[in-house]
């Protein structure tokens, strides 16, 4: 359980919105790469765009997280 803050005591901060928003800037950037993958090959890339989005899903936000996290 956390202790209640004193007067003296220091202040300390995480980086996990500096993560939480590159990784948004990474996601939005793949979602508008796939989007045109589609447009540019008639729709057949579709299936290739659902395997890269699930992947970049699932790792762009811990990536950002853990670079922001690094950064303090």
């Amino acid at each position: 359980m956390f202790e209640a803050a004193r007067l003296h005591d220091g202040i300390e901060h995480t980086g996990a919105l500096g993560g939480l928003l590159a990784g948004a800037v990474i996601g939005i950037a793949m979602a508008v790469a796939g989007a045109a993958l589609i447009v540019c090959t008639a729709g057949l890339g579709a299936i290739l765009l659902g395997v890269v989005l699930s992947i970049g899903a699932g790792a762009a936000p811990a990536m950002g997280e853990s670079w922001g996290a690094a950064r303090t």
